[in-house]
C-alpha cells in the first residue's frame, strides 16, 4: 500500500520546512472537535473573509482589477509583507455589506486569478492564496466562459509556476473551486477551517435518496455523519500530508477577533516566505512536483515472479508432447489471445430497445454492439449501455496491438468510508469496489496501455464508467501519471478517453488531490496529447487533465459539464432537463465548440479516423 508520508519523513525529503510550531503559534487546540460544527463555524456571517484579512495581513495592498471581468468572490492584487513584494489572491464567501451574492466562484473569478498568476510569474514575485469557497459556480453564465477549462488552467498554472507559492485555507475549502488556488509549495489551515472533496450536505443528498423530504433533525444528523466520515478537518489534512501546519484562531474562533487572526496568518507567512526564498526556484519546483505526485493511497497486487528454470523446462517438454497429439499444428509464432477481444465478446443481453421515445426500435443486442452501441436508427447513445474501457480501446486501436500496463494497482480504503443505510444495512467502500470489480472485470476506473493506431504507436488511457462511474481516485490519478511517463519515455502521443462523473467522494481529500496530481504530471509532458470526451465527462476530470490536451474531441451527443444536472437542479430548486430527460444546451458539445473549448465533434464510428488525422498532423509537425 502507498501510505502518506509521516511529518518527519516529509521534512527530511524537503516536502515541508522544519517549522517551529510553538514559535509560529500553530498549536491546534481542537476547540470544535466535530467536523460538522466546523462547517457551521466557518459559515458564520461574521467569519473574516479574504476581503477582511488581506488589508490586515499585508502592507500597501493594491487591488488588480484589469484584464478580466470581475467576480465579487475573488479579490487579488499586489501587496508587500515587511518589504517583500508579492501577489495575493483571495476567495470571498457569502455576502458583501449585506448584499446577497453567489457563494461560489464564477468563471470570471478564475479568469481574474489566472491574470494575477501570470503577472506574478512575469515579475518573479511569490504568490499567496487565501481559500474560502464551497466550490465553483455550476450555472450557465460560467459555462459560457468555460468554467472547467479555467479551473484546470488555474491548477496547471500553479503546478508549473516558477515562483514560490503559499496557500492558506481560511474557511470552507470545497471541491475543485478551492483546489484551483491550493496547489502550492506550502499549505496551511486556520484551526477551524475545512477542506473536502464535497460538502456534507452534498454527500448526504447523493447517498440518501429522498433526504430532502425528511425532518430537519434527521437531515442534519445525516449531514453530521457525512461531515465526520469525509475527514475534512485540519488535523485530518495534517495526517494525510495535505497541509504543513495549522494556524491558531483566537478565542472561540476567527470571528471573535479579525485582527488577531490576521496577525497569526501574517506571522506564518513571514516565516514561510523567508524559508522558501532560500531555495533556488528549480529545486522548489522539483519538490512541488514530487509533493503532489505523492498524494494518494493504493495497493499493488503481488505479480507472480518468473518461474524457475526447471519449471520452464518441464513446461516446455509437456507442451511438446501435447502438440504431438494435436491434429492441427499450432505455429510457434501464433499470436497471444487478444485481451480486447476476450473481454468484449461476452454479453447476456439479447435485444436492445432504443431509449428515444420517438424511435423505440428493438434490435438484436449484437447488432447494437457492432454499431458502437449507438442506435442505428436514430443515433441516440444510451448511458446505461455505455461502452466499456476495453470497447473504447477496441474502437480506436489496431487489432491485437493493445498491451495493458499497471493492471495490478488496485484501490485501498484510505478514509475507512462506511455508513448505515436507512434500511439498516452497512455499506462500505471496500465492498462497493469488490462488487464493481466482479461486474466490470477491471480493478479500477482507468485502463492504461500501449497500442497502435494505423501503425502509429500511442499510449492510451480509457475510463471505465461501470467502475464507480469512472470517477477520479488515487489509482486513477496514479495510472494517468504513469501513462504520461510512458508517453514521454517512448516519445509517442498520449490519448485519453474520459467517461466520468468527477472525483470519488469515498476517498475523501485523496480523490480531490488527483485533479492536481494529473495536471502536475502534464507539466512535464513532452509529447502530443489528444483528449476524447465521451458520454459523460463531468466535474473533477473535466476540470483537470481532460482539458489540458493539445486537441479536444467530443463524441456526438455526449453530456459535458461542470456539475451534473441533479446538482444544478438542487442549486436552482427547479428542473432543467426537458420532459424527455434531455439536458439543456449548455451540456452539449456544440456549446463548447462555439466557445473554443472543443476542437471537433465526432461519432464513435468516426472517432478512430478523427484521431488518426491529428496523429498524422503531429507526425508532420515533428518532421
Amino acid at each position: 500500500m502507498f501510505e502518506a508520508r509521516t511529518k518527519r519523513e516529509r521534512r527530511q525529503s524537503g516536502l515541508c520546512p522544519p517549522l517551529d510550531l510553538k514559535k509560529m503559534e500553530m498549536e491546534h487546540k481542537d476547540k470544535a472537535v466535530d467536523a460538522f460544527d466546523r462547517y457551521r463555524l466557518v459559515r458564520k456571517s461574521d467569519r473574516p473573509r479574504s476581503r477582511d484579512l488581506i488589508p490586515k495581513i499585508f502592507d500597501n495592498f493594491v487591488p488588480y482589477n484589469e484584464g478580466a471581468p470581475q467576480d465579487p468572490n475573488i479579490i487579488g492584487g499586489f501587496a508587500e509583507l515587511d518589504g517583500q513584494q508579492l501577489f495575493v489572491i483571495g476567495q470571498n464567501w457569502r455576502t458583501v455589506a449585506g448584499e446577497n451574492i453567489l457563494t461560489t466562484v464564477t468563471a470570471k473569478g478564475f479568469a481574474h486569478a489566472l491574470e494575477i498568476m501570470k503577472l506574478a510569474e512575469k515579475y518573479h514575485k511569490p504568490v499567496v492564496t487565501l481559500i474560502d469557497t464551497p466550490g465553483g459556480d455550476p450555472l450557465l453564465e460560467s459555462a459560457e466562459l468555460l468554467q472547467c477549462w479555467k479551473i484546470s488552467d488555474c491548477i496547471f498554472t500553479l503546478a508549473g509556476i516558477k515562483v514560490p507559492t503559499v496557500s492558506i485555507i481560511i474557511g470552507e475549502g470545497g471541491s475543485g473551486g478551492a483546489l484551483s488556488l491550493q496547489v502550492a509549495d506550502r499549505t496551511f489551515m486556520l484551526e477551524n477551517a475545512v477542506f473536502s472533496v464535497i460538502s456534507p450536505e452534498g454527500c448526504a443528498r447523493i447517498l440518501f435518496k429522498g433526504l430532502s423530504r425528511k425532518p430537519r433533525a434527521e437531515r442534519q444528523e445525516r449531514q453530521r455523519e457525512m461531515a465526520n466520515l469525509l475527514k475534512p478537518t485540519p488535523k485530518d489534512m495534517l495526517e494525510c500530508g495535505i497541509i504543513d501546519g495549522i494556524i491558531s484562531e483566537p478565542g472561540e474562533g476567527a470571528h471573535i477577533n479579525h485582527n488577531a487572526t490576521a496577525k497569526n496568518i501574517r506571522h506564518v507567512l513571514k516565516e514561510t516566505l523567508t524559508e522558501l526564498k532560500k531555495e533556488p526556484i528549480t529545486i522548489l519546483h522539483a519538490k512541488r512536483y514530487q509533493r503532489f505526485l505523492s498524494h494518494g493511497r493504493w495497493h499493488e497486487e503481488h505479480v507472480e515472479a518468473e518461474a524457475p528454470l526447471m519449471k520452464n523446462v518441464v513446461r516446455l517438454i509437456a507442451n511438446r508432447f501435447k502438440k504431438l497429439f494435436r491434429r492441427k499444428k499450432i505455429l510457434p509464432e501464433a499470436p497471444k489471445e487478444d485481451i480486447i477481444e476476450k473481454v468484449t465478446e461476452k454479453t447476456e443481453k439479447r435485444f436492445y430497445v432504443c431509449k428515444n421515445k420517438e424511435c423505440g426500435v428493438k434490435i438484436p443486442y449484437k447488432k447494437y454492439a457492432r454499431n458502437y452501441k449507438v442506435c442505428p436508427n436514430c443515433g441516440v447513445i444510451d448511458r446505461k449501455n455505455n461502452p466499456t474501457a476495453y470497447e473504447w480501446i477496441k474502437y480506436l486501436v489496431d487489432r491485437g496491438s493493445f498491451d495493458e500496463k499497471d493492471a495490478h494497482i488496485v484501490p485501498s480504503d484510505p478514509i475507512g468510508f462506511k455508513y448505515t443505510t436507512d434500511e439498516g444495512s452497512v455499506k462500505t467502500y471496500s465492498a462497493d469496489v469488490e462488487k464493481d470489480t466482479q461486474r466490470t472485470g477491471v480493478k479500477e476506473a482507468l485502463v492504461v496501455g500501449l497500442a497502435k493506431i494505423k501503425g502509429k504507436e500511442v499510449v492510451i488511457a480509457a475510463s471505465e464508467y461501470g467502475f464507480r462511474g469512472g470517477s477520479l481516485s488515487s489509482v486513477v490519478g496514479e495510472k494517468f501519471v504513469r501513462a504520461v511517463n510512458y508517453a514521454n519515455e517512448l516519445g509517442c502521443p498520449l490519448i485519453s478517453v474520459s467517461m466520468t462523473g468527477g472525483a470519488r467522494m469515498q476517498e475523501g481529500i485523496y480523490s480531490l488531490m488527483q485533479m492536481a496530481k494529473t495536471n502536475m504530471a502534464l507539466t512535464r509532458r513532452r509529447t502530443p496529447y489528444i483528449s476524447i470526451m465521451a458520454d459523460p465527462t463531468m466535474a473533477g476530470s473535466l476540470s483537470s487533465y481532460v482539458t489540458q490536451a493539445d486537441i479536444h474531441i467530443a463524441e456526438a451527443n455526449a453530456e459535458i459539464g461542470f456539475a451534473g444536472t441533479r446538482v444544478v437542479e438542487g442549486y436552482l430548486k427547479t428542473r432543467i432537463r426537458d420532459k424527455d430527460g434531455r439536458p439543456p444546451a449548455w451540456y452539449q458539445p456544440d456549446f463548447y465548440v462555439q466557445r473554443g473549448g472543443i476542437n471537433e465533434i465526432a461519432s464513435r464510428e468516426d472517432m478512430r479516423e478523427s484521431v488518426n488525422e491529428y496523429l498524422e498532423l503531429f507526425k508532420k509537425l515533428r518532421g
